[in-house]
């Protein structure tokens, strides 16, 4: 969709555990990308926007699509519900089924289950959602390849 993208911002949320080893992970896999800061994403000149699974970037997806759009960056969540508020494109698990996974881990719990015992998932149902008035704004053309398997369009 990006064929020339050279330069990728991404939010981090320090505060979650689990983004700092991700970060670190990123980092290393896109040294040459020169990730940035959001607040550095204007002066560096970033063409993309890749915003990570949490709960704050959920929030606050609304304002980070429309901060992005001001900017004419793509923004690419992990939840369909970031594309709804007007982030670009989303490709991640569905959350509504990792809540109803975990509603049923806990009701194993209460009932006597031991949580040593309980099996580890991982999501089996991925999403792929695309807002095309977003894409309008910031004057980029999905490709039909792309927009074929999306699970979500908005128009």
């Amino acid at each position: 969709m990006l064929p020339h993208l050279a330069r990728v911002g991404a939010l981090v949320n320090v505060a979650n555990p689990l983004h700092v080893p991700q970060w670190q992970e990123t980092q290393a896999a896109a040294a040459k990308a020169s990730l940035r800061a959001f607040d550095h994403f204007a002066r560096e000149k970033v063409e993309a926007v890749l915003v990570p699974l949490d709960v704050t970037f959920l929030a606050y997806g609304a304002h980070i699509a429309e901060q992005a759009v001001k900017l004419w960056l793509p923004t690419f969540f992990f939840a369909n519900e970031s594309v709804t508020a007007g982030g670009l494109l989303s490709y991640g698990p569905n959350l509504v089924e990792n809540y109803r996974r975990a509603a049923i881990y806990v009701d194993k719990i209460l009932r006597g289950a031991n949580p040593g015992e309980l099996a580890i998932e991982r999501p089996t149902k991925f999403e792929l959602a695309i807002n095309l008035k977003t894409a309008e704004a910031i004057c980029l053309t999905i490709p039909p390849t792309l927009l074929a398997p999306a699970n979500e369009v908005i128009e």
